[in-house]
């Protein structure tokens, strides 16, 4: 940048004239009107004419980037600039000072002219070269006057000519005074603004057709690459791994670019919020190890992860937000980098953004959620799953050692096998992640491990926002003991114990091991097991036998066997048209989920067909499977066997487990046999 600069020294110049002019000594015809002119002469140092030429910067000392040089400003970078390394151009250039007065270094966005035409002023400048570098519009025809006769060497620096140029700017006539003088100037151009001024109108293609004219590539050669890996420079070794298809000083230009416009991103008044968490989130996923292209439905999935995602994607849509992190800038790529594919686009971001988050800390730092969803997005490529778990295991695997409780629950998020996992688990919780104990003990029940569960459950369940499914675990691990205890208490030849393993077994379902344990109290004349002996038989399909062992326990003075009794003699029971009309009053008040199924299943009894599919088919619209399920069987049956199949394709997608494939239709029942029950909704799991 331009320094301050002295006032200019006293020259044999005339005297200013005085604020009056003096017109005692004329004659005059007619009215007369006095003017005066100033000249002044603007300079880069924002005073009046050029800088004092002594008080201008030695090249070899000089900062470049005050000169125009771009910086490198990056995230954990210390140094604004790396190394030079030599260009093939440098050798072309070499001794460009002895035929011409001007150099004009061109070239494409960012490709390096300015370090490139620097190395070229130090390189072919005497020592101790002073540089003279005024600010654009700045008027240059007052500088051949100012070093005439002036001991030492100087240069004129003029980057980005084009605002350097016009009457009292550069022009043929002061470039050949200057060079009258061994004042050599240096300058840069792009491509194209040189074109334009190189082959068009006006003063500048005279002055232009005179300057020794290279332009810099932004493709490296061999060579050049080969210095650039001698060069030492970890920045340099990064731009030349991750410089994808833009050139080495393009990258490093672009990295400093896109760090500050995604730093900017994070303000509140952004107009992209959405668009700088898709950027963030396909930075992180590359660092967890998700190689190659990113689909839009796992950087929405990521993106929505982060505390402030839903809120973003609400404010932003996607294609606003990916059109702003793809934008072009100078024209070579934007944050995000498309890559079509046959069947969709993928995206993955420059390397320089992903170099800026391996500088800025190690990978504990990305959010889990983050690991799950790439462990989520990579399950279709086993490949591209194991790669997040190696990528995962190396960074965590040595901390969660040493009992890093953050890092144990990563370790466990990346396991590949439940045993694995649930190791990993149980010593984060045992570490002090008290909200990851409910998974522990989820695990150890799977395993069949429920004494081990217990406490893992109770603790959590007795935190104040345990989930309602915490708790249904906790019933079911001392379920699964009361088994345990009450079989082992049978087994002894405990009656009551043998009682209630029947009352359990006969809640779960398991009719013939309820009956064997019923058999073993009845055996030995245990009373209380007559209740729940008459309720398996009136399961089993024998209501005369239920019977007796229900008058036996309500004259044992059983008022819940009494009950049961009476409903099994009662002569009330209600036909199909009864329960067709009782259910059709009670969902005129409140319809549950099974209503319309069960009301096309009575229908159905009474030989009603099309009254039984228009509720088939509500009941599907209501989204029961099962519904989908009858009414294929009944078209079936109907010889509808087409539509039957189309049906049973529906159930199955819908989730019924009766239906073994979505193609075959179903097999027809004998008419005493019923459908299997409406499917069971799978256990809610409880998630870390």
């Amino acid at each position: 940048m331009p320094e301050p600069h002295a006032p200019l020294p006293t020259t044999s110049s005339p005297p200013p004239a005085a604020d009056h002019v003096d017109f005692r000594d004329g004659t005059f015809h007619g009215p007369v009107v006095g003017v005066q002119h100033h000249t002044t002469y603007t300079s880069a140092d924002g005073g009046f004419g050029l800088a004092d030429p002594a008080s201008r910067p030695v090249a070899a000392e000089a900062d470049p980037v005050a000169f125009g040089v771009r910086p490198v400003r990056r995230p954990g970078v210390h140094d604004p600039l790396p190394p030079y390394v030599r260009r093939d151009l440098d050798a072309v250039l070499s001794g460009w000072r002895e035929r011409h007065g001007l150099l004009v270094v061109t070239g494409g966005p960012l490709t390096g002219k300015s370090r490139t035409a620097w190395a070229a002023l130090l390189r072919d400048t005497p020592p101790g070269t002073r540089v003279y570098a005024p600010a654009p519009g700045t008027d240059l025809r007052p500088l051949p006057s100012l070093l005439r006769g002036r001991p030492g060497h100087y240069a004129l620096w003029l980057d980005e000519l084009e605002g350097y140029l016009g009457d009292h700017g550069l022009t043929a006539g002061l470039l050949a005074e200057l060079t009258a003088l061994d004042v050599p100037v240096v300058a840069t151009m792009t491509d194209d603004v040189y074109d334009e001024h190189r082959f068009g109108s006006g003063a500048a293609p005279r002055l232009l057709s005179r300057a020794r004219t290279e332009a810099v590539s932004s493709r490296w050669s061999a060579a050049e690459l080969a210095g650039l890996t001698a060069a030492g420079s970890p920045l340099l070794d990064e731009a030349l791994a991750r410089r994808g298809t833009t050139g080495v000083t393009q990258y490093l230009a672009l990295g400093t670019e896109l760090a500050e416009l995604l730093l900017r991103a994070r303000l509140s008044t952004s107009r992209h919020p959405y668009g700088r968490l898709l950027v963030r989130a396909a930075v992180e996923l590359t660092l967890c190890g998700v190689t190659g292209g990113l689909r839009r439905s796992l950087l929405e999935q990521a993106a929505r992860r982060y505390p402030a995602g839903r809120a973003a994607s609400h404010r932003e849509s996607f294609e606003s937000a990916i059109a702003w992190a793809t934008e072009l800038r100078h024209g070579l790529t934007g944050l995000l980098v498309a890559s079509p594919r046959p069947d969709h686009t993928v995206w993955r971001p420059y390397g320089s953004l992903v170099a800026d988050a391996e500088r800025y800390g190690p990978l504990t730092r990305v959010d889990r959620e983050i690991w799950r969803a790439a462990l989520d997005g990579t399950k279709d490529s086993a490949d591209a799953h194991e790669a997040v778990r190696a990528t995962g295991r190396a960074a965590f695997e040595a901390s969660a050692e040493a009992g890093d409780p953050e890092a144990l629950r990563l370790m466990a998020l990346l396991a590949e096998h439940p045993s694995e996992q649930l190791s990993w688990y149980r010593r984060a919780a045992d570490a002090g992640i008290t909200e990851l104990a409910a998974r522990v003990g989820e695990l150890l029940l799977a395993e069949g491990k429920p004494e081990e569960a217990l406490p893992y459950l109770r603790t959590a369940a007795e935190q104040p926002d345990a989930a309602p499914a915490t708790a249904r675990l906790l019933g079911r691990a001392h379920l699964a003991l009361a088994e345990t205890w009450l079989r082992r208490g049978e087994q002894g030849g405990d009656l009551e114990a043998a009682q209630r393993l029947g009352d359990l077994m006969l809640g779960r379902g398991d009719l013939r091991a309820a009956g064997n344990s019923y058999s073993t109290a009845e055996s030995h004349g245990y009373p209380p097991a007559a209740r729940g002996r008459g309720m398996h038989l009136l399961l089993w399909g024998e209501p005369a036998e239920a019977e007796m062992y229900l008058a036996r326990a309500a004259d044992a003075g059983d008022p819940i066997a009494a009950t049961l009794r009476k409903n099994l003699r009662s002569e009330d029971a209600r036909g199909p048209r009864e329960l067709e009309t009782s259910l059709e009053d009670t969902m005129m008040e409140s319809v549950y989920p099974w209503d319309h199924t069960h009301l096309g299943h009575l229908r159905e009894k009474q030989g009603r067909f099309d009254d039984a599919r228009a509720a088939y088919e509500e009941g599907h619209a209501a989204g029961d499977p099962y519904a989908a399920h009858r009414l294929a069987r009944l078209l079936h049956r109907h010889g509808c066997t087409e539509e039957a199949a189309e049906w049973s394709r529906k159930a199955a997608a819908g989730g019924y487990p009766g239906t073994a494939t979505a193609a075959a239709p179903p097999a027809t029942p004998p008419p005493d046999q019923e459908a299997p029950p409406p499917p069971t909704p799978a256990p809610d799991t409880v998630r870390e």
